[in-house]
C-alpha cells in the first residue's frame, strides 16, 4: 500500500492521455513526468539536509503529501487549460508548459519549507 501512494500522482498521465488530445497529449504527459521527478527530488533533499518536516515546521504532514497537493493543483490547472485552449501552436503550448512547471516548482520549494 505505501508503494501505491508514493507514486499515486502517476494517475495524472492516464488522466492527461485520456482528457487530451493526442497531439497535446504526449506533451502534457512529459510535463506531468517532469513534476512526478522533481516532486521525488525535492522530497529527497529534504531528507537529504535533515529537515524532513520542513526548515520551519508550521504544518504537520509529510514532505511527500504537500507536493501532492502543490503540483496536483498546477497539474490539474495546466490539463484544464489544455482542455480548452483550441489551435494552440506548439511553440507556445511548449512554453506554457515550461513556466507552469518553472512556478509549479518554485511554490512547491516554499511549501516545502514551511
Amino acid at each position: 500500500m505505501d508503494y501505491i501512494l508514493n507514486w499515486a500522482d502517476l494517475g495524472w498521465i492516464l488522466l492527461a492521455f485520456v482528457l487530451l488530445p493526442k497531439r497535446k497529449s504526449f506533451k502534457a504527459m512529459l510535463f506531468i513526468l517532469c513534476c512526478v521527478l522533481t516532486l521525488r527530488l525535492q522530497v529527497e533533499l529534504m531528507l537529504e539536509i535533515g529537515h524532513p518536516q520542513g526548515m520551519l515546521p508550521f504544518l504537520d504532514y509529510p514532505q511527500l503529501f504537500r507536493g501532492y497537493a502543490v503540483y496536483g493543483a498546477f497539474i490539474f490547472i495546466f490539463l484544464l487549460l489544455s482542455k480548452f485552449s483550441k489551435d494552440v501552436s506548439a511553440y507556445v503550448y511548449i512554453a506554457a508548459a515550461i513556466t507552469m512547471y518553472i512556478i509549479a516548482f518554485c511554490a512547491s520549494s516554499v511549501i516545502m519549507l514551511l
